[in-house]
């Protein structure tokens, strides 16, 4: 799970909270976000940069 807004990054989310209950979201250590978030992050980090 993550967040993206206009100012084109991506966020990631690490606990929800509904109706009074957490529901705590896997990130990983070392990455500090889920897999699909840390590849989205890269590519559009790797376009902002003229890598990709």
């Amino acid at each position: 799970m993550f967040a993206s807004g206009t100012a084109v990054i991506v966020s990631p989310i690490k606990n929800l909270e509904y109706k009074g209950e957490n529901f705590p979201v896997h990130v990983d250590p070392i990455r500090k976000a889920g897999p699909l978030t840390f590849e989205i992050f890269e590519n559009i980090l790797g376009i902002q940069e003229g890598r990709v």
